[in-house]
């Protein structure tokens, strides 16, 4: 029979656990995931927004971002929404699609994640993953 111990760090949303002397510990189970498809108007932009709204008391920690696009021009950003510290940039020039795995960047109290896309053409499609952890400030 296996014996198992679960431990808790609520402070940092990981849980750890030890199941017959072997550890694991499990970030993944407090994220957070935003997904949306969007398409472009007809100068190929998508307007600026603010696609995960900041929570009073609260910052996010960015996890893992995906972004992918049919289009071959133009440029995707996504930002901390105030601080504008860069998050993800993609240039489908070069690359149709970019995976941000394993990464941890924290935004202010408050900041929501906003997402930029410019000149990819029109009717161009874009699609955002976001996994992020909610901490508290």
């Amino acid at each position: 029979m296996a014996k198992a111990v679960e431990l808790w760090d609520k402070e940092n949303n990981v849980k750890l656990s030890v199941v017959d002397g072997v550890l694991s510990v499990n970030t993944a189970e407090h994220l957070t995931t935003f997904t949306q498809e969007y398409t472009a108007d007809g100068s190929g932009n998508v307007a600026e927004a603010v696609i995960v709204a900041g929570i009073a008391g609260k910052h996010f920690g960015v996890q893992s971002v995906f972004i992918a696009t049919d289009g071959a021009s133009g440029s995707m950003a996504i930002d901390f929404a105030t601080s504008t510290l860069k998050i993800m940039r993609t240039y489908p020039t070069k690359n149709t699609q970019s995976v941000g795995a394993s990464t941890h960047i924290e935004g202010a109290t408050a900041e929501g994640i906003s997402l930029t896309i410019t000149g990819i053409g029109a009717g161009k499609k874009v699609f955002v993953s976001i996994s992020y952890m909610i901490h508290t400030s």
